[in-house]
């Protein structure tokens, strides 16, 4: 929670406006959380998520 504080006192400071979208309960996120956690697409080398 630290972190979150001086995340809301930079954006206050600083006079900014901030969004934060929580993804994990998207269907394509849930999809891939359980293709990987099952080893059905076999073993992770790498992931990149923009």
């Amino acid at each position: 929670l630290s972190e979150c504080d001086r995340l809301v006192e930079a954006v206050r400071r600083n006079n900014v406006k901030f969004l934060l979208w929580n993804r994990n309960y998207l269907p394509a996120v849930i999809q891939a959380k359980e293709a990987i956690g099952s080893g059905a697409i076999g073993e992770l080398q790498a992931i990149h998520v923009d």
